[in-house]
């Protein structure tokens, strides 16, 4: 009987997964598009697009996703942030063109994860370039933020400010 449940909670896991619709234009990953470090570190993360937290301190779980393109090479980084009736609104924090963009990587370069509360040393602060306006040296979390990544290279962190009621980008390396 265990057995079955098993078997039949696996089924049903990708219309859990996959519950909400992307925005038009946009598709979630499928099991076709393992390749690069989506293949290579599927072992220690498999499914290094999409991870979830409460990014708003709203008590809901939200969902940060990369979307790949229906129309083209192009692939994002959309926030599904959860309302208390059940829907969702999406916000898409990051657009990249592997194809047009000098030094461009396919999405399968990049992941994401739940960058917990806490302090991070941002990349000005190590030295990766000069302080722009408004730049700290630490970011101080107060919420769980969404650690954007490229494997084995640069990331930021996509966190909720309260006061400006957006979500802010800080890079942490380059």
């Amino acid at each position: 009987m265990k057995i079955i449940y098993f078997v039949v909670s696996i089924c049903l896991l990708p219309i859990f997964l996959f519950a909400q619709e992307p925005p038009a234009g946009w598709r979630f990953p499928t099991e076709s598009d393992y390749s690069g470090g989506w293949k290579e570190y599927r072992g220690s993360n498999p499914t290094p697009f999409i991870t979830k937290a409460d990014f708003n301190g709203d008590g809901l779980i939200d969902k940060a996703w990369i979307l790949l393109s229906t129309e083209n090479k192009s692939w994002g980084l959309f926030l599904f942030i959860s309302q208390n009736d059940g829907s969702q609104n999406i916000i898409r924090l990051d657009t990249a063109d592997h194809n047009k963009a000098i030094g461009s990587r396919p999405p399968q370069s990049m992941g994401v994860a739940v960058a917990p509360p806490g302090d991070y040393v941002t990349a000005c602060a190590k030295g990766y370039w000069k302080y722009k306006p408004g730049e700290a040296e630490v970011l101080h979390l107060d919420l769980p933020g969404i650690n954007y990544y490229q494997f084995e290279g640069a990331n930021s962190i996509f966190w909720w400010d309260a006061k400006s009621k957006l979500f802010n980008r800080t890079w942490i390396s380059d």
